[in-house]
C-alpha cells in the first residue's frame, strides 16, 4: 500500500475537521507568544483565547476554530531525544493540529464533548483507516485534587470519574480492555498558566498500540474539556468551582499519526524530514544514526523559531534555550564532522519539503547561518 505524505495527511486534516459547524480555519501564531513567557508554544489554544478574552477562564461569546501549530518542548528534547529515551517517537519541533470550540455557557456541554469525541474517533478509524482494536483511551477515574495532583495543590475536594468520555467510547464499540483509567494530572487539568489562572478538567489521552505492546503505546492525540475554574485567595489556588462557560478542544500529533498510519519504525520517517535527515547522514564522516537526528532536530527547531522572531526580540530565558540548541548544531558538525557551509545547503532543502510553511523559504534566504 502507498504510504501518505505528510502535506496530504495535513490537508486531509483540514478537509474533514473543517466539517465542524461555524468553524474558522486559522494560520498558526508564532512559537514565540504572549501565552509562553520565558519559552516557546507548549500547546494549542492558550494564545487565541487570551489575545480574544485577555484571559483564560471568562467567556463573553463563542470562539470556534481549527489549526495546525507547531510546537517546540524544549524539556522533550533534552529529556528524551538528547539521551535517546523512546525518541523513535519524539521530534523537537512537530505540528499540533486540532479544533477548539469555547462556549459563554455550558448548558450543552454534554451533547458538545459527545460530539467532539465521536468526531476523533471517524477521523481516526473511518477516514485515517486505523485499527479500532489498537485504539486505547486513558481517562480520569477521578479522585482528590490533592491526591490527583501529587500534592501539588493541598485542597481535598474530590472530582468524580470521567463517566461522561467513558460511556461515549464504549458506546462507539471500544471495549473496556481498550479504556485506561488513571487519577494522576495526565488525565485531569489542573494549571495555572504563567501566572494566569487556567480552566480545570478532564483530558483523555487518545493512544495507539503500534508494537503490539500495550506498556508501550504511542500517545497521539488529547480530548480535553474543562467545566471547573479556580477559586484563588491569597495569590493561590484553594478551591474549584463550576464554571459559567466550558472550553473543549481535541488535537493530535500529526507527524505521531504519520508514524501510526504508515508504520513507521521512527518518527523522522516522515516524509518532510527524512530526505533532510539522508542529505545530513550523508554528509558526515563520522556515522553516527542518532547524533545525526539529535542534529537535524536542533536544525528544525532554531530554523522555526528564526523563521517567527529575530533573536533580539527574545527574552532571557528564550534565547538561553536558543542558545542550548545552536550550541548542540556547532557541537555535532563537529563531532560528525560536518562542513559548517553545508548549513545553507539544508535550510533550503528543509523550505522545500515544508511548502506548508512559506515563512521557511523566506528565512533561508535571510539567514543561511545559525
Amino acid at each position: 500500500m502507498e504510504k501518505e505524505s505528510y502535506n496530504q495527511l495535513r490537508e486531509r486534516f483540514q478537509n474533514f475537521f473543517l466539517r465542524y459547524p461555524e468553524l474558522k480555519w486559522k494560520k498558526q501564531v508564532q512559537v514565540v507568544n504572549d501565552s509562553y513567557p520565558g519559552t516557546f508554544n507548549l500547546s494549542f489554544n492558550e494564545p487565541e483565547h487570551l489575545k480574544t478574552f485577555n484571559n483564560y477562564i471568562n467567556y463573553n461569546k463563542k470562539l470556534f476554530f481549527g489549526k495546525i501549530q507547531p510546537v517546540i518542548r524544549y524539556n522533550d528534547f533534552l529529556e528524551k531525544i538528547v539521551p535517546n529515551k523512546d525518541a523513535y517517537k519524539y521530534l523537537g519541533l512537530f505540528d499540533m493540529g486540532g479544533i477548539s470550540l469555547t462556549y459563554p455557557d455550558s448548558k450543552n456541554m454534554k451533547e458538545i464533548v459527545e460530539k467532539i469525541i465521536e468526531l476523533g474517533f471517524n477521523f481516526l478509524i473511518k477516514e485515517l483507516g486505523l485499527d479500532k482494536n489498537s485504539l486505547f483511551i486513558k481517562l480520569s477515574a477521578g479522585g482528590t485534587v490533592s491526591d490527583m495532583t501529587g500534592g501539588k495543590y493541598e485542597f481535598h475536594k474530590r472530582i468524580p470519574p470521567d463517566t461522561l468520555s467513558l460511556k461515549k467510547w464504549l458506546k462507539l464499540g471500544l471495549k473496556k480492555e481498550q479504556i485506561i483509567f488513571d487519577s494522576t494530572r495526565d488525565t485531569f487539568l489542573a494549571l495555572s498558566l504563567f501566572g494566569h489562572p487556567s480552566p480545570w478538567g478532564y483530558r483523555a489521552e487518545i493512544l495507539y498500540n503500534i508494537k503490539g505492546d500495550r506498556k508501550n503505546l504511542l500517545d497521539i492525540g488529547t480530548i480535553e474539556y474543562c467545566p471547573w475554574k479556580p477559586v484563588i485567595k491569597n495569590e493561590k489556588i484553594v478551591d474549584i468551582v463550576r464554571n459559567t462557560g466550558f472550553s473543549t478542544l481535541i488535537v493530535f500529533g500529526l507527524e505521531r499519526l504519520l508514524l501510526a498510519k504508515n508504520k513507521y519504525k521512527h518518527i523522522m520517517e516522515c516524509d518532510h524530514i527524512l530526505p533532510l535527515y539522508k542529505k545530513i547522514f550523508s554528509d558526515t564522516k563520522i556515522k553516527d544514526q542518532h547524533k545525526s537526528f539529535v542534529l537535524i532536530e536542533s536544525i528544525r527547531v532554531v530554523y522555526r523559531i528564526l523563521a517567527d522572531v529575530e533573536d533580539k526580540k527574545l527574552g532571557r530565558h528564550q534565547k538561553q534555550k536558543l542558545r542550548y540548541y545552536q550550541k548542540t548544531i556547532s557541537d555535532l558538525f563537529n563531532k560528525l564532522d560536518i562542513k559548517k557551509e553545508r548549513i545553507k545547503t539544508y535550510l533550503e532543502l528543509y523550505s522545500k519539503l515544508n511548502p506548508f510553511y512559506p515563512e521557511f523559504s523566506n528565512s533561508a534566504q535571510k539567514r543561511p547561518h545559525f
